[in-house]
């Protein structure tokens, strides 16, 4: 399955400003997590794959939706 980045819109619409995406990881892994690598994953328009899990527990959304190349969403409703 491929993954067409999330545009910089599209990254905000779902995450929200980076900036409160920095502020609920640093909450929630407790790591100092900047604005800049934060900044980077969206003008990259992706969310790293070792950071996926840490931004599902952040956010509430679903890996399926954060990055449906490594979890497609027929595998987790699967494991429901």
């Amino acid at each position: 399955m491929t993954f067409d980045p999330f545009t910089p819109d599209q990254f905000e619409a779902l995450f929200g400003r980076t900036a409160d995406l920095v502020a609920r990881l640093r909450h929630t892994t407790g790591e100092d997590i900047s604005d800049g690598t934060v900044g980077a994953w969206k003008s990259r328009g992706r969310i790293p794959v070792q950071r996926v899990l840490d931004v599902e527990r952040a956010t509430g959304i679903p890996r399926y939706k954060i990055r449906p190349d490594i979890y497609p969403a027929e595998d987790m409703k699967a494991r429901a």
